[in-house]
């Protein structure tokens, strides 16, 4: 049990290595058992083919973003906003959340429409995310009664565009200060737009 319990956390930490690299379409099962060092039967006693490690992702994803992504209430709606855009930075934070997202970028680029569908469901439930922290604030009278759709999409795209930045900052070992204090100062001025 314990061989099986190691061999597959390997499996798995080398298939998100390669795919965040390569991409889906640029890895193969003999690409991920060489990497791993198993052999190609090896692999279909963990997973039934190579599509299913699609699943695994989104799956990993998903179980991230629903421990890590907790609004908390506050009512200084600065320091709600502040602090649930921290929670998020945090999130990215952690090496395999980032490479799980860069292989979420190229994935929802994906020519095959059920593969980029999938990914661009992760996407959908971060947007979704950003919705509760706008729906927040306006349900407890923190901010100007705007129309939502619109500063949710402001916050959604430079945020993520910032966090996208930040990742591959980070991926590739650099300093990653200036886009943390872009991100911080990006907050203050959303805030001062749509506060009360």
């Amino acid at each position: 049990m314990r061989n099986y319990i190691i061999t597959k956390n390997k499996l798995i930490t080398n298939i998100i290595e390669l795919m965040s690299k390569y991409g889906y379409n640029g890895i193969s099962i003999r690409k991920i058992t060489k990497k791993t060092n198993i052999k190609e039967s090896t692999f279909y006693y963990y997973f039934k083919n190579k599509k299913s490690i699609l699943d695994l992702i989104i799956n990993i994803a998903n179980d991230i973003l629903l421990q890590k992504l907790i609004l908390k209430e506050n009512q200084n709606g600065y320091l709600f906003l502040q602090n649930s855009i921290s929670t998020l930075i945090k999130t990215f934070n952690a090496l395999t959340f980032l490479k799980i997202w860069r292989i979420i970028n190229i994935e929802s680029f994906n020519s095959d429409f059920y593969i980029k569908n999938k990914f661009i469901a992760i996407k959908l439930y971060l947007k979704k995310y950003f919705k509760n922290i706008i729906l927040y604030l306006q349900n407890n009278n923190l901010i100007k009664n705007t129309e939502s759709e619109i500063i949710i999409e402001d916050l959604y795209n430079n945020i993520i565009a910032l966090l996208n930045e930040f990742s591959e900052m980070k991926l590739e070992e650099k300093n990653t200060i200036y886009t943390e204090e872009k991100l911080f100062n990006f907050i203050n001025y959303f805030w001062n737009k749509i506060k009360k």
